[in-house]
C-alpha cells in the first residue's frame, strides 16, 4: 500500500567514523518516535554491511512503520570501491524498497525534533493536496558541537538539550545557483527519484554527489528552496573524531551526461538482500 512519506536513513554499526553508531541510534530513536501512530509514514533503514545487525544491537524497537534492508558485508564490500563505506548505494537501496509517494533522505548524524517533524508532515500533506510532484527541496543544517552532546545517553536526553539550547548556529543556506552550505536532507516525490534513478552510483564516496543530483534534477524539475525557509530545522551532530583512522575517498566534480544516470540494477536491485520488518 502506498504511503504518503518514506523517510530513508542508512548506516553501519561499527563506528567507522568515530561515534557513528551513537549518532545513528539517536537518529533512529528520534525518527521512530516522530512517526509513531502515523500509518501513512514509514522509516526505511539500509543497514550497509554491519557485522552485527543494527536491529539486533543499537535499535531493537519493533514498529509497523519501520523496515530494515540489510546488506551483508560481502555484498557491501563489492560496492565500497576501495573506501570503508559507500555513501550513495545505501540511499538508493533504501529508496528502492520505499512505498511513499514522497521520499525524504535524512543523513545518519541528523536529528529532526518532533516540533519540526510536525511542520514537515503538514508540508508534505500540502504538497500532496496540491498534487505537486515536480518540486524538490533540500535542507541545510544547524551544527551541534560534539562536546555538547557526547555525554548524553539516549535520544530523550538529546532532545531535551536541543529544545533548550539557543546557542546553535545554522550553516550557510543552500541556494539554487551555488548550492552553498551542507545538505543533510532531501525531499522529493518517489516518481522523481525513480525517474532520475537517484544519486549517481559512480560517485560512491564523500562529497559532490548531492550537488550532482541537484544539478541533474534542475534540468527537468523545479527547486522549491531550503526547508529551513519554511521553519523546518535540522540538527547536525558534529563529531571531533570524524574520519579518524578511516579510509575516506573523495568524489571527482563531474556530472552525469544522462538524467537517468544509473543502470536498471541501481539500488542493488539485482542483489539478494534481507528485508527485516
Amino acid at each position: 500500500m502506498e504511503k504518503l512519506l518514506s523517510i530513508i536513513i542508512s548506516g553501519k554499526n561499527d563506528n567507522f567514523r568515530g561515534n557513528t553508531s551513537q549518532l545513528l541510534k539517536f537518529n533512529l530513536e528520534t525518527t521512530i518516535k516522530n512517526i509513531e501512530g502515523l500509518s501513512d509514514v514509514e522509516l526505511i533503514l539500509c543497514d550497509w554491511g554491519s557485522e552485527k545487525k543494527i536491529v539486533d544491537d543499537i535499535f531493537t524497537k519493533k514498529s509497523e512503520n519501520f523496515k530494515c534492508v540489510y546488506v551483508p558485508p560481502e555484498v557491501a564490500e563489492k560496492y565500497n570501491n576501495g573506501a570503508s563505506y559507500a555513501y550513495i548505494h545505501p540511499h538508493n537501496t533504501a529508496s528502492r524498497h520505499s512505498s511513499g509517494k514522497y521520499i525524504m533522505f535524512l543523513d545518519t548524524d541528523t536529528i529532526l525534533l518532533n516540533k519540526d517533524f510536525k511542520k514537515l508532515y503538514s508540508f508534505v500533506k500540502d504538497l500532496n493536496a496540491s498534487s505537486n510532484i515536480n518540486t524538490f527541496y533540500w535542507a541545510s543544517r544547524s551544527d551541534v558541537e560534539y562536546y555538547k552532546y557526547k555525554d548524553l545517553k539516549n535520544s530523550n536526553e538529546l532532545e531535551k538539550y536541543l529544545y533548550s539550547d539557543t546557542d546553535i548556529s545554522p550553516s550557510p543556506i543552500i541556494y539554487n545557483g551555488s548550492f552553498g552550505g551542507h545538505a543533510v536532507s532531501l525531499l522529493l516525490s518517489k516518481s522523481m527519484w525513480d525517474d532520475s534513478t537517484g544519486f549517481w552510483e559512480k560517485l560512491v564516496h564523500r562529497g559532490w554527489a548531492d550537488i550532482e543530483f541537484h544539478n541533474r534534477l534542475l534540468t527537468k524539475y523545479v527547486f522549491g528552496g531550503n526547508l529551513s525557509d519554511f521553519a523546518i530545522d535540522f540538527y547536525h551532530l558534529l563529531c571531533d573524531e570524524i574520519y579518524k583512522n578511516t579510509n575516506v575517498l573523495v568524489n571527482p566534480h563531474i556530472n552525469s551526461p544522462d538524467f537517468s544516470c544509473n543502470p536498471s540494477s541501481w539500488g542493488l536491485n539485482d542483489e539478494k538482500l534481507e528485508i527485516i520488518n
